[in-house]
């Protein structure tokens, strides 16, 4: 028999126990933690709805800020268009609901949209004594204009006057140019050449616009008066200008071939001019002294004389200034240059005023000047009370086929000149704020006339805000007849360094370099090619006084000529939505 003092139990026993003590807690638990529950639940669909009223506030800024910055600088015309965005997605100055918009105090081309509402509701927070919360959501989107090209001065094309004018600058060694509409495209001129294959022959140049190029001219804010819009040689012709300007003047006088012969004469006598005489000396007669009207000679005898006869005959010699015009075929084309004012929506070009226009023939005269030492000047007109902003001069050919058929290139160059301006009244945007900035919109056609081996010219102004993006530069045609291209980019406010680059071209290759050979073999590598060159910013900063790219070339030997036509940019969209802190 077995003892034991414990009870005999088995272990369900216990467990079945211990049940029964425990019976209720769940019950008790799940009660505690009900509300909190419902609570953590219902602030989960308010967060939610908290969240879905700033997204769409988020969408409205930001569609109104796009749609309002366009407008820019015209601060009314930009909040116009702002807030009506804002209200086609519900949101509008109301109630809780305020739409601010502003200019951003960092770039003039940005604007600020802030959408704020005040007493944002909820489900269940205002029931368990919470309060209604102000969502605000901010905005900033900017445009970003066109990269400008070829000059950072009042001046672009001037080639070589400003050492001939003594004006301190160093020469631009560069024109301004538009081939004739029969020229075939292979010679440089990518969107003004008519065809593509021969001159008036092949395909039609698909490429060709009608407006013809496009320079702008940058009128700062607060200009101190009106300015000259001067066109340097704008018409096309290959003969030499006669300045009227006199240089000697050689004339001749008929005489009779008999002469008047006084052997003896006791009283002296007077030979008035214009006159011949001729004096005996033993038995020979002297040379001939010409007596010119207003002068007279007193004499007795062994003299012979004659009188003029006719009228005098005079060759003037006047100050001739050579061409800078090409022709490799005749053919008597107009150009016609026309001025668009400044408006509000600088992004879009087709809507500027017209202020005038001219068309110049081959003889058509030239009207002003001397001007840096040269007489083939033109003024195009005067923008009187210029206001702020961009004034677009468009520059085309004839854009038909002349009779003969023309072919070559009519160089010119631009001056935007303020007509109290001293002196030359040339300057430099970099240094000067006041000054009209005068440069090519996405391209440019030139043609280079260096008398160096080595030249460089300016490119494009890149600016610090286009960091981090890549700059795409398009070179139609270019450095025939060199031998190296490169591109400079600035390090000071008269320094440059070289760019590394990509490169690609059609037929010929592609690769990286800061020095890109232009001929293989002794044969022009681009002739008649388009030269994609693509460069990185990244970490691109450039100096303060200074955001002007160089292109640099390089001949063997002579100077540097090349008729090309150059564009740049920089990849992105041109309106987008930015970060501001």
């Amino acid at each position: 028999m077995r003892l034991s003092h414990h009870s005999h139990q088995t272990p369900s026993d216990r467990y079945l126990r211990y049940r029964r003590r425990q019976k209720g807690y769940v019950l008790v638990m799940f009660a505690l933690l009900l509300v909190p529950l419902l609570m953590v639940a219902g602030l989960s669909v308010d967060v939610g709805l908290w969240y879905n009223r700033a997204s769409d506030m988020r969408k409205a800024a930001d569609a109104a800020a796009l749609a309002g910055v366009v407008w820019l600088p015209n601060e009314g015309a930009a909040t116009t268009a702002a807030l009506a965005a804002a209200e086609r997605n519900g949101f509008t100055n109301s109630g809780t609901v305020s739409v601010n918009v502003t200019t951003s105090t960092v770039s003039s081309r940005r604007i600020k949209v802030t959408i704020t509402d005040s007493q944002v509701g909820s489900f269940f927070y205002q029931n368990l004594g919470g309060r209604k919360i102000p969502l605000t959501r901010t905005s900033f989107a900017e445009y970003v204009l066109p990269v400008p090209m070829g000059s950072p001065r009042n001046f672009m094309g001037t080639g070589l006057l400003q050492e001939l004018a003594g004006t301190g600058i160093d020469n631009e060694e560069l024109f301004m140019s538009i081939n004739p509409y029969c020229t075939d495209k292979v010679n440089g001129d990518r969107h003004q050449s008519g065809y593509s294959g021969g001159t008036c022959a092949g395909s039609v140049n698909g490429e060709y616009r009608p407006a013809g190029y496009e320079t702008y001219i940058e009128v700062p804010a607060n200009p101190p008066a009106s300015i000259d819009v001067l066109l340097y040689d704008p018409r096309y012709n290959e003969d030499e200008y006669n300045t009227g300007v006199l240089l000697s003047n050689t004339c001749v006088m008929t005489y009779p071939g008999n002469w008047i012969e006084v052997q003896a004469y006791n009283q002296p006598r007077r030979l008035d001019g214009p006159a011949q005489y001729q004096t005996r000396v033993g038995g020979s007669w002297s040379s001939t002294t010409t007596l010119q009207p207003g002068y007279y000679w007193n004499f007795n005898n062994n003299v012979r004389y004659r009188y003029k006869l006719g009228v005098e005959t005079c060759t003037p010699q006047y100050q001739m200034e050579a061409p800078i015009d090409d022709y490799r075929q005749d053919g008597e084309e107009p150009y016609t240059f026309s001025l668009y004012g400044a408006d509000s929506t600088p992004l879009n070009d087709s809507d500027n005023p017209l202020i005038c226009t001219a068309t110049y023939q081959h003889d058509t005269a030239f009207n002003y000047g001397p001007y840096l030492s040269s007489y083939r000047w033109n003024k195009l007109c005067t923008i009187t009370n210029p206001q702020e902003g961009r004034y677009i001069l468009r520059s085309r050919n004839g854009g038909a086929i002349t009779s003969p058929e023309g072919d070559g290139s009519n160089q010119y160059g631009v001056v935007a000149r303020y007509i109290n301006a001293s002196g030359f009244g040339l300057c430099d945007g970099r240094t000067d704020a006041t000054c009209p900035r005068v440069f090519g919109k996405e391209s440019l056609s030139v043609r280079a006339a260096s008398t160096a081996t080595t030249a460089q010219f300016f490119l494009a102004e890149i600016a610090p805000e286009h960091t981090g993006k890549t700059l795409r530069l398009e070179l139609f045609d270019p450095g025939e007849g060199g031998r190296n291209l490169r591109i400079l980019r600035p390090t000071g406010a008269n320094t440059w360094t070289r760019q590394t680059f990509s490169w690609s071209a059609p037929g010929v290759g592609s690769g990286t370099t800061d020095n890109l050979p232009v001929q293989s073999g002794g044969s022009d590598r681009f002739n008649g090619k388009l030269l994609t060159i693509d460069v990185s910013l990244s970490g691109y900063s450039p100096p303060s006084n200074n955001n002007w790219w160089k292109i640099e070339y390089e001949f063997a030997g002579g100077g540097v000529t090349d008729r090309t036509t150059w564009a740049a940019s920089v990849l992105g969209d041109p309106i987008h939505l930015v970060e501001e802190f």
